[in-house]
C-alpha cells in the first residue's frame, strides 16, 4: 500500500472515531441495564444492538427537543408529543413533508425529498407507535407527561410499560430480552432518543378496549419496582410457574421485597387470567 493509500485510510479511520460514536446518552443508558445479566440463568450475554446501527442512528437529536428541518430546531409542545404524519410510501398520494405537513398529491416544500429504504420506512412506523403509545399512557394516567423520554428513569419505565403492554395484547412491534431489573430491549432503548423519526404506517397503536383496561388498571400508579418484577411475573404466567418458586427467584434477585413480590404474582395473576375468560 503507497503512502497516499495509507494516508486516506488513516484519515477514514480518524473521520470514523470522530462521527461513529454512539450518542453518549443513549450509551449511558444500555451500559447500565445491560450491565445487569441476563436473567434467564443460562449464562448468557443480553443481545445488544448491531454497532452500526448506533452509529446509524447517533446524530438525531434528544426525543422532545426539536425537529431536524433546514437546520433549525423548533420547540415542541410540552404536554403532548406531536402526533407523526403519515407515511410516504412508492406510489401513494401522501408524502411526508418534513415541515410537518402532509400533502396529498402535491408536491413537498422541501426541495430535496428523501425516501428512505423500507427498512428505515418500517422503523419509523414503529418509532411511530411508540409515540402513540406514549401520548395514550399520558391521556390514561399511567405516564404523568411526555417528557418521560427525556429522562433516564422515564425510559427505564417506558421499557416495562411496552412490554406489559405486548403481553397483553396492545400490539407496538419490540423485542425484548430479560435483565435482572426485568424486561429491557435495546433497539426501543435507542428509538426513545430519535421519536422525531416517528411515521404513522399501515398498522397503527389501536389499543383493544378490554386489554387497555386491563393494562392501565394493572400499571398506573405502580412504582418502578413494582414494574420491573411485574414484567417476570407476565412471562411466568404463561409457563404456569408456581408463586413459591416465583417468590424464591425475585427474592434472590436484587433482593426485592418478598410482600412486593407476591402482591405482583397476585395481580398480574389476577388481571391475566380476566382477561383471558374476557371479564377485565
Amino acid at each position: 500500500m503507497g503512502a497516499r493509500q495509507e494516508q486516506a485510510v488513516e484519515e477514514g479511520r480518524s473521520a470514523l472515531a470522530r462521527n461513529g460514536a454512539p450518542h453518549a446518552p443513549c450509551g449511558i443508558e444500555l451500559d447500565r441495564d445491560a450491565g445487569l445479566a441476563e436473567d434467564d440463568g443460562q449464562g448468557r450475554s443480553p443481545a445488544m444492538p448491531d454497532m452500526r446501527d448506533l452509529r446509524e442512528h447517533a446524530k438525531a437529536p434528544l426525543a422532545g427537543h426539536g425537529y431536524r428541518q433546514e437546520g433549525i430546531l423548533a420547540p415542541l409542545e410540552p404536554t403532548r408529543l406531536p402526533m407523526p404524519e403519515p407515511a410516504y410510501r412508492p406510489g401513494g398520494a401522501v408524502a411526508l413533508d418534513l415541515s410537518g405537513a402532509a400533502r396529498g398529491g402535491q408536491a413537498p416544500q422541501i426541495k430535496a425529498t428523501y425516501v428512505p429504504p423500507n427498512w428505515k420506512l418500517l422503523r419509523a412506523e414503529l418509532i411511530g407507535r411508540l409515540v402513540q403509545f406514549v401520548n395514550y399512557a399520558v391521556e390514561n394516567g399511567v405516564l404523568e407527561d411526555t417528557g418521560a423520554p427525556d429522562t433516564f428513569i422515564g425510559r427505564h419505565v417506558i421499557q416495562k410499560h411496552v412490554y406489559i403492554a405486548q403481553e397483553l395484547g396492545l400490539g407496538i412491534g419490540y423485542k425484548f430480552e430479560f435483565l435482572k431489573n426485568g424486561a429491557y430491549s435495546p433497539s426501543m432503548a435507542i428509538d426513545m432518543y430519535e421519536l422525531d423519526l416517528a411515521v404513522i404506517g399501515p398498522v397503527a397503536f389501536d389499543p383493544e378496549p378490554m386489554a387497555s383496561r386491563t393494562f392501565v388498571d394493572l400499571v398506573r400508579g405502580r412504582s418502578p419496582e413494582w414494574l420491573q418484577v411485574a414484567t417476570f411475573a407476565v412471562r411466568d404466567y404463561e409457563v404456569s410457574k408456581a408463586r413459591e418458586s416465583f417468590l424464591s427467584d425475585r427474592y434472590r434477585h436484587l433482593e426485592y421485597d418478598r410482600r412486593l413480590v407476591d402482591n405482583v404474582f397476585t395481580e398480574v395473576g389476577s388481571r391475566m387470567k380476566q382477561l383471558n375468560e374476557g371479564i377485565a
